[in-house]
């Protein structure tokens, strides 16, 4: 049978090789995000001597753009000071003899520094996604205070957790310390933002949705789609964490090494599918208001608002821009 701390250092080495992957994939797809932003924001102005890239629709810097830089930046710091520990555990610490007794100190500094990225990746993809609540919902801020209470909560419990770390000691229990309360307080709070947020954005646009087929217009399925099956995969992800802490797993090892990748993961996914027209349509909202004939102006004026901010799930228009009525809905929902 193997002992607590063979495990621990075992689940430290399947972690980093797990890790690794995780990693992997998120330079990808935030490589792919950004060219498909640049691409899309920008062009290259031939020079004399040289090219230069200017933008050419609005602002280039969006606030989504910005925090899936500050996501991959957290990813890529909670990567670095993962390995740095192994090379702690087996090189720097007393000498290599001790690697178990290094991992189990949670009051190191490079847990720390780890714990404090990992934590920040989960607080901005939850502003994200409910920064995307808000623009679906025709910036309603009645809709998104729920998950603003959330995220300070979260960020709460984020503090109580590193601060739990500073003054760990080594024979201290994970599951039964103050620092195990936070841990469970931080996966309910960014787990119900996320399941909150995918739900309320799901509604609106099937809402939509179903204007726009009855009065003949395309389907925005795939927008709905793209949403629920990309943000699932950290919900089902931060739930199971959950559900392995409060049995009192070892595998919760494993899980809190890897949240905050997946966390970025799927809050890079939702941008790079947008951003190759997954969740593209070809509704166009000038037609379809005009048809409106039948309905309450509230009707009308919820399949226009709707309509036209759906493209929040990629990147959001948010520079004022001049568009042909005809074009409009091309433009909107490329984003």
């Amino acid at each position: 049978m193997i002992s607590p701390a063979q495990y621990l250092l075992n689940v430290s080495l399947i972690t980093v090789c797990f890790q690794s992957v995780l990693y992997g994939m998120c330079v990808v797809l935030f490589s792919t995000s950004t060219y498909l932003h640049l691409l899309r924001h920008c062009r290259w102005l031939k020079g004399p001597t040289s090219r230069k890239l200017i933008p050419v629709e609005g602002t280039t810097w969006t606030l989504i753009f910005i925090g899936t830089i500050l996501i991959f930046i957290c990813s890529t710091a909670v990567w670095i000071t993962l390995v740095f520990r192994l090379v702690q555990a087996f090189y720097l610490y007393k000498g290599g003899a001790a690697p178990v007794e290094f991992l189990a100190d949670f009051s190191q500094t490079s847990n720390i520094v780890r714990t404090t990225f990992d934590l920040g990746t989960v607080i901005i993809g939850d502003a994200m996604i409910t920064y995307r609540l808000w623009v679906v919902w025709n910036y309603n801020r009645r809709v998104i205070i729920f998950p603003c209470l959330s995220i300070v909560a979260l960020i709460t419990c984020t503090i109580g957790i590193i601060t739990e770390f500073t003054q760990w000691n080594p024979e201290w229990d994970i599951f039964s310390s103050a620092a195990g309360r936070w841990i469970i307080s931080d996966l309910c709070f960014t787990f119900c933002t996320n399941t909150y947020s995918t739900a309320m954005i799901s509604y609106r646009i099937w809402k939509i949705n179903r204007l726009v087929k009855q009065y003949g217009g395309g389907s925005l399925t795939s927008v709905m789609a793209t949403m629920i099956e990309s943000a699932a995969v950290y919900s089902t992800w931060s739930l199971l964490f959950l559900i392995v802490y409060t049995c009192h797993s070892t595998l919760q090892f494993f899980m809190v090494d890897t949240i905050g990748h997946v966390c970025a993961a799927t809050a890079l996914l939702i941008n790079v599918r947008v951003g190759l027209g997954w969740a593209q349509t070809s509704v166009d909202p000038t037609t379809l208001v005009s048809q409106l004939t039948a309905t309450t102006a509230q009707e009308e004026h919820e399949l226009r608002v709707g309509v036209e901010h759906v493209h929040v799930v990629g990147y959001p228009n948010e520079d004022s821009e001049s568009v042909e009525p005809g074009n409009r809905s091309t433009k909107s929902m490329t984003r």
